[in-house]
């Protein structure tokens, strides 16, 4: 049972037993530190924690590959679907994504899976209501694919909910890479699984530069390689920008004007960006996420106020460290009125003819922007919450604007 402090009782045996010392300070309403202080013997002198140390070629070799089999991912957050792509890699499978269960609920009509992971706290329609109606659904093609929830609510006794609704299994967040294996070969068809050759493709992607507050040992938990772990790092980098102007619309509604619905989805996507800055190594700023979403779950609005500000500006600075100095650089990209408008077009085409993939590169893209002025900055964080929404209107309301503000 959680909260009885079994836990600390076992942490002070174990350091007892390696003759080490355990402290702690508490401060009331702020939190508590625990040291754990080991006696060591230095053996060498010789620096430790290189990349050959770390890892070596591009993922671990696994016994089995399945350049046949299918798989789907559904997540919300890209760096969560890009985790689990990454991982897959080693054994060659065919793997799609969707962002949410209605590109789900599409897909599994177009094609047969194999296997699909689907992420359980998503906005708009959640990993459970999406098995819903995949199995009220009889005519898609994915009838009796095994369907794996992914989940960091680890309680005891949520295994059993999950399969209570029909989930084939459950594996938690983050992602444990040999979990994840076992998992696949477990539930591919035997006529599926192939003995793998020896992996031979060389580079981890260089070694990654030390940068305060981030643990790239943590990071390296689940990513397979360091090349892995730069392309989070770009990726948590491009989309930061878009990530806080969403996080703080939700802010805006729920805090100032007490909307449940508001605070429903800032609790998501405060989910969703614990779990992004645990995946590039951000042990601090995942825990001030996780907090967020402890006090958005029991709608705590006194500690979100209190709280968020902080937060936000944390993540945008660990962003912004994170390019300089491991993507390569902290100055933004300004698009011209001329490519604004250009880029509109394309995504009014990708809109209208359901075009998600091209429509979220562009989103990407702009996102990763900055513009001529701080009304269209707005007007452009507005285009991207229409997107999000898939509210065409406002989309095609707002772009009339901007062809406007472009053209003064």
């Amino acid at each position: 049972i959680e909260g009885t402090g079994v836990g600390l009782a076992l942490t002070k045996g174990l350091v007892d037993i390696m003759q080490g010392k355990i402290s702690a300070t508490s401060t009331y309403g702020k939190g508590t530190c625990f040291t754990v202080t080991i006696p060591q013997k230095v053996i060498e002198d010789e620096l430790v924690g290189s990349e050959a140390d770390a890892v070596t070629g591009e993922g671990e070799d696994k016994d089995f590959i399945a350049p046949d089999a299918s798989i789907l991912v559904v997540d919300d957050n890209e760096m969560n679907r890009k985790v689990v792509r990454g991982l897959l890699k080693p054994i060659q499978a065919e793997v799609d994504t969707a962002d949410g269960g209605e590109e789900m609920l599409g897909l599994i009509r177009e094609r047969h899976y194999d296997i699909i992971f689907l992420d359980h706290l998503m906005p708009m329609m959640d990993g459970i209501d999406a098995l819903t109606r995949m199995k009220e659904d009889k005519d898609h093609l994915n009838q009796d694919t095994p369907v794996i929830v992914m989940t960091a609510n680890a309680i005891r006794g949520m295994k059993a909910k999950y399969l209570e609704s029909g989930f084939t299994d459950y594996i938690g967040k983050p992602i444990d890479p040999d979990l994840l294996f076992d998992m696949v070969r477990r539930y591919l068809d035997e006529d599926l699984i192939k003995k793998a050759e020896k992996n031979t493709e060389e580079g981890v992607g260089g070694i990654l530069p030390p940068v305060e507050g981030i643990d790239w040992n943590m990071a390296l938990t689940t990513a397979t390689n360091i090349r892995m772990v730069r392309d989070l790092v770009k990726t948590f980098c491009d989309t930061a920008k878009r990530e806080l102007a969403d996080l703080n619309a939700y802010y805006d509604k729920c805090a100032m004007g007490n909307d449940e619905a508001a605070l429903a989805l800032y609790r998501v996507k405060v989910h969703a960006m614990k779990n992004s800055a645990a995946l590039v190594g951000a042990p601090e700023l995942s825990e001030m996420a996780r907090a967020l979403e402890a006090a958005a779950d029991r709608k705590d609005l006194i500690y979100i106020r209190d709280h968020h500000g902080a937060y936000a500006e944390s993540y945008g600075k660990i962003a912004r460290v994170l390019q300089r100095e491991v993507v390569g650089s902290d100055e933004e990209k300004t698009m011209s009125n001329g490519e604004l408008l250009n880029n509109l077009v394309l995504a009014e085409q990708a809109l209208n003819s359901y075009d998600t993939l091209t429509l979220n590169d562009l989103m990407l893209e702009l996102g990763s922007s900055s513009f001529s002025g701080e009304e269209m900055e707005q007007l452009v964080i507005s285009l991207q919450e229409a997107v999000r929404d898939f509210d065409k209107d406002r989309f095609f309301e707002v772009a009339e604007k901007i062809r406007g503000l472009a053209n003064e």
